[in-house]
Order: C-alpha cells, then structure tokens, then sequence
C-alpha cells in the first residue's frame, strides 16, 4: 500500500523485489483458524515497531497476495527447497519466479538476470477477467507492434493497444486504469 511505500521511502510508481526464501509451502488462508485466528486478512500490514509481524488476522490467501503485490509494482521472487510445490507459487502470483535452492549457485546474478529480463521486456498482467470476456493486446515501440516489447531501454515510450471482447452481455463491468 501508499502507507508502506512512503515507511520505507519507496515511490508508489517504482519496481520492487520481493524475495523470500521457503522450506515449507506457505501458509495460506484458512491456517490461521488451527492457531485460533478467526479474522479474515483485511489486506492491512500489521507490523509492530520492531518490524515484527502481530497475528490479529489470519494469513492472506494466494489470490490477495497476488494481487496486493501487483497493486504496489512487486516482483515475487521465491528461493525454495525441494519441499515448496513450485508450480502453485508460479500459477497463481503473475511474474513470480522461483529458484531452487538446490539449483541456483550465484543467486544474486540469477536474480539480476532476471530482473533485467522483466525491465527490458514490459507487457500487460490482466488478472481478473470474467468468464466470457477476450482481451489481447499490442504493444508498440517505435511504431513496430509486438505481443511483448523486448529490448526496451530505460526512457523508451511504449504504446499499447487493447482488445476486449465479450460473446455475452455483462449486467456490470468494472474498469480500472492506472
């Protein structure tokens, strides 16, 4: 959120990593329940002043968490162990990526590379989109159309050009633009 940008001094417009390192699969909405925390996740940052985490609700579900690190220009980045089902982390948080521990030796250039690949390749994460619904998209970079732009240099202005399509009438449609 605004509130933990600004506490870290993070501009709400700029990237930022998220790396976490797993040994067990997380825990998820619903596992707060068996330590007696009924409160659903509120999407609130509940932190004390050591930076340590206060258990008021229970834990988010996947979806939230996908969705509030995409709200705040996150990129997931998980360092797992055998144990972790990678496959659930990668399906549903677009963009993450996961490293084995086990595989990865010189993690800190597997994770630049990385890193670099998503600044130099922008394109467009549709979450949400309803049953019925066809979006696609073009982008633009230097009047060449592509699926994905590749190769984008810091400063580069891009175009992109979407498609919505329906084949059945929708009673409400929310929109939202950044």
């Amino acid at each position: 959120s605004s509130g933990i940008n600004a506490e870290y001094g993070w501009r709400d417009a700029s990237n930022k990593m998220f790396i976490v390192a797993l040994y067990n699969n997380p825990h998820i909405a619903g596992d707060g329940k068996l330590g007696g925390i009924v409160k659903p996740f509120d999407e609130v940052c509940r932190v004390d002043n050591t930076r340590k985490y206060v258990y008021e609700t229970d834990y988010p579900s996947l979806v939230q968490t996908a969705n509030m690190l995409l709200r705040n220009n996150t990129i997931p980045i998980f360092i797992v162990s055998g144990k972790v089902d990678k496959t659930m982390l990668t399906k549903m948080i677009p963009n993450a990526k996961v490293f084995d521990m086990a595989d990865v030796s010189n993690l800190d250039i597997s994770i630049r590379d990385y890193y670099s690949s998503l600044v130099q390749s922008p394109g467009v994460t549709l979450v949400d989109i309803p049953d019925g619904v066809n979006v696609s998209y073009t982008c633009y970079k230097s009047g060449d159309p592509s699926s994905r732009c590749t190769g984008v240099a810091t400063g580069t202005e891009l175009t992109y050009k979407l498609t919505v399509c329906t084949n059945t009438c929708l009673e409400e449609v929310a929109v939202a633009t950044e």
